[in-house]
Parts: structure tokens; C-alpha cells; sequence
């Protein structure tokens, strides 16, 4: 794809690296509202998350949400990144210890929190030779389509990391019941990572069954 031209991405660097202490202790404020919007005048399909960081304080993430096209933007941007110290930066959401609990911030008037923690699991095959994951939970009924699919996919990333979730995987859904032929064969969503480590492609049911 075309390349990024630096004059978009410096400013918010510049303005990161004034602003960085600041944002240690504040994620959710003006500050970070502020990032999001210079970020989103970059590419408005990136996301970004501040956590604990590997081997500095915090860690910075710009991420293409699962969106395969825009990786080589969100790898550009962070390539772009200055070094400071009390902070990593990745372009890719990274795995890691989480209570299942999801929000849904833009749901009618107030957010809804989902629990993923009694969910289930079922590996289909897929036509390319890769991994298709089928999550069901009853508490999904009150979401819609796109919404389901958000909820699915930063379940996974948690789970599995953002680099799997694009590299290993080829699609997911998330459905309120599993089919009986899928659902006699479906696991607990905790053992979902180990499941897709140890388990061959060929051991997966077909894809294209019928879900609700």
C-alpha cells in the first residue's frame, strides 16, 4: 500500500512525547481523547490501548483492530514512535490475563458490560487449511451483528493475541447457540488457546453449518 507521508505522523509523536507522563496515569481522560483524535487523522480504522508494559511502565499499542490492510499503517506508525522511558510501543494487540468481562461502550444510552467468562468454543476447517472459531454465549442476544463481531474478536485478541487472531485464523463468530452436532463438541472459552496450540486443522469439524 502507499506509504505514510511523515508529515502525519510526526505531530502525534511530538505531541505524545510532550503529553507521554501525563498519559501514565490517565487513559481514559482529555488527554487520551486528544490522542485518539490525532490518530484517527491518520487512519480512522486504528485503535490504540495503554497497559502494563513488558519491560517499561506502560505500553502503547497502535493497532489495525483486526483489519489485515491495515497493518503495514499501524506498523509505520509505531516504526515512527520515539524512544522515551517509561514506555513500549507495539502494533499489535498482545494476549494477556483478563476477567472476561467485555464492554460494549455504544449501547443505546449507557454501556453493557458482557461477561465472556461461561462462553463456549467450537474449531471449524476452513477451505484455506486454517482455523475458524465459532464462540456462543446466551447473554449475546441483546447485540447486534457488528457488535457480536467486536465482542468476539477482543475476546480472541485477549486470549490469543492480535498476531494470531490475523495469522492463524480464518474468521470467527460469535452466536447465542452452537448447532447440536457443533455444541457436543464445544469447550469452555478458558481452554480456547490451548485447544488451538495442540490441536491439528484436519481434527476440526467443516465449516458451513447453520447458527442462531
Amino acid at each position: 500500500m502507499k506509504t505514510l507521508d511523515r508529515r502525519q505522523i510526526d505531530p502525534l509523536w511530538e505531541w505524545f512525547s510532550q503529553v507521554s507522563d501525563l498519559l501514565i496515569d490517565e487513559t481514559d481522560g482529555q488527554m487520551a481523547k486528544l490522542f485518539e483524535r490525532d490518530l484517527r487523522r491518520i487512519h480512522h480504522g486504528l485503535r490504540w490501548e495503554i497497559r502494563h508494559g513488558m519491560s517499561k511502565s506502560r505500553q502503547l499499542t497502535i493497532s489495525p483492530n483486526l483489519n489485515p490492510e491495515l497493518r503495514a499503517v499501524a506498523q509505520e506508525v509505531v516504526f515512527a514512535a520515539p524512544r522515551l522511558a517509561h514506555w513500549d510501543f507495539c502494533s499489535l494487540r498482545q494476549p494477556k490475563e483478563w476477567d472476561y468481562r467485555l464492554l460494549v461502550r455504544k449501547f443505546d444510552v449507557a454501556p453493557l458490560e458482557i461477561d465472556a467468562s461461561q462462553w463456549n468454543f467450537a474449531l471449524l476447517r476452513s477451505s484455506t487449511g486454517k482455523h475458524q472459531v465459532l464462540l456462543s454465549g446466551e447473554n449475546v442476544r441483546p447485540l447486534r451483528r457488528s457488535q457480536r463481531w467486536k465482542v468476539a474478536g477482543d475476546a480472541l485478541v485477549n486470549i490469543l493475541g492480535e498476531e494470531m487472531v490475523l495469522d492463524a485464523l480464518d474468521g470467527f463468530e460469535l452466536v447465542r447457540r452452537l448447532p447440536s452436532l457443533i455444541a457436543a463438541q464445544a469447550k469452555p472459552i478458558s481452554l480456547l488457546r490451548e485447544t488451538i496450540m495442540a490441536t491439528p486443522v484436519g481434527n476440526c469439524l467443516e465449516s458451513g453449518v447453520q447458527y442462531v
